[in-house]
């Protein structure tokens, strides 16, 4: 009879070489990490460890779900949990890719926050929540990545803190009032629709409403045009969502 396949050898990942804490990804790269970095970041990691079969020096966890548990996934969630980086800057995004780019991030995120929850990273998802808001604060991430990655948390602050950072979109236009180019992505009808499949439904109908209830016309040089003040449709927001989780 023919040998049993034998698994090739992991990929070592070329940014995490150093510890005795072996990951293996689904996609079969090896990443090393000290021990404490997933004691102090999840329970279940710190379990598994303990049954993995590996050596006294050596502890070895490997992923199985192509899904949750990819390359791309395990590094990001190191990344969070060793370097407390949340996620790339927008400033790379190239000029007229910027919704391509919220959707492939947001995307990732969803995954590392379902890895999150799985794994029982609850400080973790805590972090995420901070070095968000941190970006956001810094202008290093939009208020649209923002919003999405605070209802992926159900961070519903977080969510409401995106929607006040575009109060600081255009200076030229009067405080308070932005039209919807400057709210930067944040008008419920140029949300790609890959973005809405990942922002919890209350938030959509909160932010949907606050929206539409928001609308103010104002005149200028060429006519009348719509104006939002940001602050109000934080706040609406806010209460909408208050309202929705009293109703549940």
């Amino acid at each position: 009879m023919p040998d049993d396949p034998v698994d090739p050898p992991p990929t070592p990942h070329e940014a995490w070489t150093e510890g005795e804490f072996c990951l293996i990804s689904a996609d079969n790269v090896s990443f090393r990490v000290p021990s404490r970095t997933l004691f102090w970041a999840s329970n279940n990691l710190a379990d598994a460890a303990d049954v993995s079969g590996g050596s006294s020096a050596e502890k070895v966890v490997r992923f199985t779900d192509p899904e949750l548990e990819s390359s791309s996934t395990i590094d990001r969630f190191l990344n969070l949990a060793v370097k407390y980086i949340a996620t790339p800057s927008t400033q790379s995004q190239a000029p007229g890719h910027e919704s391509d780019d919220d959707v492939a991030v947001c995307r990732e995120i969803h995954r590392l926050v379902q890895f999150l929850h799985k794994y029982d990273c609850a400080p973790l998802l805590r972090l995420l929540q901070l070095t968000t808001v941190r970006c956001l604060e810094e202008a290093r991430m939009n208020p649209l990545r923002s919003f999405v990655i605070g209802s992926v948390t159900d961070s519903p602050s977080v969510c409401e803190l995106a929607l006040q950072a575009a109060d600081s979109a255009d200076d030229n236009q009067p405080k308070g009032y932005r039209d919807e180019r400057s709210m930067r992505g944040l008008d419920p009808g140029t949300i790609p629709l890959p973005l809405w499949k990942l922002i919890y439904p209350a938030h959509s109908w909160a932010l949907t409403a606050a929206w539409s209830r928001s609308t103010e016309y104002r005149n200028c040089s060429v006519g009348r045009h719509q104006s939002r003040d940001p602050m109000a449709v934080a706040r609406l927001f806010k209460a909408l969502v208050r309202g929705a989780d009293h109703d549940a």
